[in-house]
């Protein structure tokens, strides 16, 4: 399953819904405007195997609750995300752009995220995975209202930093950038994080 030089604009529910589906891939599309009453305002994917993005924008999305623009769960082996922009998403709950649950490996590389928003991972919400790695990403503006202005990665086994930059970023309560909790291996290399702030560890936190 593929979508390629697509916009999806302004759907209600999301644009995309995904079940038990082995590889999608997302290339050079356009997500705006699409709101979810629940879960994933732009795409949901639930017990697939690889979710792949490249040259892709999720802009002006939004959820109530968890994810919004992509919310992902359960069995997703791989999750890559490369070469893409996402920005002005919120969700009310967990992960501005992006939640994702019980996944093997969430690969972000060379990806902008700007002026996300949320009540915690005001950019990304990734949790009870098994090995993230993000390199050369961009985070800028991101918000949250409890952890992780720009991410929440919680119960990780492995997570791996490198070559990104983060600027002004903010959580009021841990972890103005970055929010870890619960993470067995954390490797960081080359990470350049400037006005970031919250109460707790205004780059990064970890409990």
């Amino acid at each position: 399953n593929s979508a390629g030089k697509t916009t999806f604009e302004n759907n209600g529910g999301g644009s995309i819904y995904l079940q038990k589906v082995n590889i999608f891939k997302c290339i050079n599309c356009s997500f705006y405007l699409n709101t979810a009453k629940h879960f994933g305002g732009a795409i949901y994917a639930l017990d697939i195997n690889s979710f792949i993005t490249n040259e892709t924008r999720f802009h002006h999305n939004k959820a109530k609750y968890f994810g919004g623009s992509i919310y992902l769960q359960k069995s997703l082996k791989l999750l890559n995300l490369k070469n893409s922009f996402l920005y002005n998403n919120c969700s009310l709950g967990y992960g501005g752009s992006i939640y994702c649950e019980l996944c093997d490996q969430v690969l972000e590389h060379n990806t902008i995220f700007f002026e996300n928003f949320a009540r915690s991972g005001g950019a990304l919400y990734i949790y009870d995975d098994k090995h993230v790695a993000i390199s050369r990403c961009l985070f800028v503006n991101n918000r949250a209202i409890v952890y992780g202005g720009a991410a929440f990665l919680g119960k990780i086994t492995e997570v791996a930093l490198g070559a990104s930059v983060s600027q002004t970023n903010s959580a009021m309560r841990s972890g103005g950038n970055i929010y870890l909790l619960n993470t067995n291996i954390i490797t960081i290399i080359a990470i350049k994080c400037t006005s970031c702030t919250s109460r707790h560890g205004g780059c990064i936190t970890s409990d």
